[in-house]
């Protein structure tokens, strides 16, 4: 078949005829206006150089419109989405993504999957610990994007360590390694008991006691 047969994709031989088909994913354009396309000024679709030909042509899949979530983007310009494109979703600052960040329109016309929320973002939160003096204000699961918690250690000899972040932690974005955007800034909340040191050597001194430890 000369110039397969003008065929966009497949052309399929029959006896003394053909037709031509397209790949998964696409239609052949049978109608003006189709999926989006239109045919060109002054074009009637029928001409073999014509730039969009009837049942000839072969038209991606259109899937249905996109809207971007709510204190968040949709990460394209365009507002028709055909196989095989893959859209990227994103939540503006302070807000944190629930669902899949990427969707792709699938060959049957469908996404593959749902938009995703963009929810206020929270750090895991801080659990009091009695058996070394640890209370946290609030015990909350989660704690806010910006707002604070704040850390006491009531045991004499595990006094809190002299910092500027020893009474607090903040829920601040500084994305880790393991895949946390938003946590507590600071090093783990803990009251360390007092390590005084080995006392002096002293003659004939006897220490009882923790070796090492404030008592």
């Amino acid at each position: 078949m000369i110039d397969n047969g003008h065929c966009d994709q497949t052309c399929v031989n029959k006896q003394g005829s053909y037709k031509c088909a397209c790949r998964e994913g696409y239609d052949l354009f049978v109608e003006n206006g189709q999926g989006g396309v239109f045919l060109q000024e002054n074009e009637s679709g029928n001409h073999p150089l014509d730039i969009v030909k009837f049942n000839k042509t072969c038209i991606p899949r259109s899937c249905p419109p996109l809207q971007p979530p709510e204190n968040g983007d949709l990460l394209s310009i365009s507002k028709k989405f055909t196989y095989p494109t893959v859209v990227q979703f994103q939540c503006n600052f302070g807000y944190q993504m629930m669902g899949p960040e990427f969707l792709q329109c699938l060959s049957d016309g469908m996404w593959n999957g749902t938009a995703p929320f963009c929810l206020p973002a929270t750090c895991q939160g801080l659990k009091n610990n009695s058996s070394v003096g640890l209370f946290v204000s609030p015990e909350n699961s989660t704690v806010a994007h910006g707002q604070n918690v704040s850390i006491v250690c009531t045991h004499q000899n595990r006094p809190a360590h002299s910092s500027p972040l020893s009474s607090f932690r903040e829920c601040v974005f500084d994305p880790q390694p393991d895949g946390r955007e938003y946590w507590l800034s600071g090093p783990v909340a803990d009251c360390p008991l007092v390590d005084c040191g080995p006392p002096p050597m002293l003659a004939g001194a006897v220490y009882e006691g923790d070796h090492g430890n404030y008592k």
